[in-house]
């Protein structure tokens, strides 16, 4: 049997948890192995983990009735400052505790990880090869970047992010989104997952002939053009599955669980 602390010690060495500076409370957000002390003498052991993008409401009650203990996401409960179990917060709190559920975050460490990351995802599904990373943040880069080993032309990149998002939620919404004002011939890339709208001055003042990102704001438009650059965003939900699918597959190398992926596209 293996039990939750076995896990949170893995991932959190795995992830180098306490080395990014983020919002997000990252590591165990809640422990629901001793949710009903009273029924067992010891905590619930972990059979199966559920991994998900978000922990919402709904992504909770599939892990729960699919018979998760242990649930792995990359949006938490938790940001940075403590919060009154009240509403919407309370009453996910109480359904974890109620179905014995435990919450697993990782937020910037796993868009950062070089062999588990969103980003590093990211990147090998659209081909780009010699990874290294970028786009620092608070001391620690949460992006990668990397080359085509032939140039690409950017209607065809363009047509593998469609790819990515057919028949999907994020496809109905109006996904992916290219603006292109850069070269048509694409070298180099950078990727920076989920909202990384802000990353644009830094791929353009690298030289980067492409950003792929997930959501975008109003300001790209503008950004775009004035620097000369190529940004392709597929979506904030899309670009961020990567990593907890990878991170499933790891828990299942490690110990020898079965795991499960839940999709819940936010189509954002």
């Amino acid at each position: 049997m293996t039990q939750l602390p076995e896990i949170v010690q893995y991932l959190d060495q795995l992830l180098e948890t306490t080395r990014f500076a983020d919002n997000s409370v990252n590591g165990l957000q809640v422990d629901a192995s001793w949710a009903h002390p009273k029924s067992r003498p010891t905590p619930a052991p972990v059979s199966r983990v559920a991994l998900a993008v978000d922990a919402g409401e709904s992504t909770i009650r599939q892990a729960i009735d699919r018979g998760a203990q242990m649930l792995v996401v990359h949006h938490g409960l938790f940001w940075g400052k403590e919060s009154a179990l009240v509403g919407a917060l309370g009453r996910k709190i109480s359904l974890l505790m109620r179905g014995e559920l435990s919450l697993y975050t990782s937020h910037l460490p796993l868009d950062g990880h070089m062999e588990f990351g969103n980003n590093v995802g990211l990147a090998k599904y659209f081909g780009a090869q010699s990874l290294v990373p970028f786009f620092e943040f608070g001391g620690a880069h949460i992006g990668c970047r990397g080359e085509f080993v032939t140039p690409l032309r950017l209607e065809a990149i363009a047509q593998r992010a469609k790819e990515l998002v057919r028949g999907t939620k994020s496809e109905t919404c109006g996904l992916p989104r290219l603006f292109s004002s850069g070269k048509d011939l694409v070298k180099s890339v950078g990727f920076l997952s989920g909202s990384g709208s802000s990353g644009l001055p830094l791929a353009a003042a690298a030289g980067l002939d492409l950003i792929i990102s997930g959501e975008f704001k109003h300001e790209v438009y503008h950004a775009t053009q004035e620097l000369g650059i190529n940004a392709l965003f597929c979506g904030h939900y899309q670009t961020e599955t990567f990593g907890v699918r990878s991170l499933g597959e790891e828990i299942e190398r490690q110990f020898g669980l079965e795991t499960l992926f839940i999709d819940d596209d936010s189509g954002i």
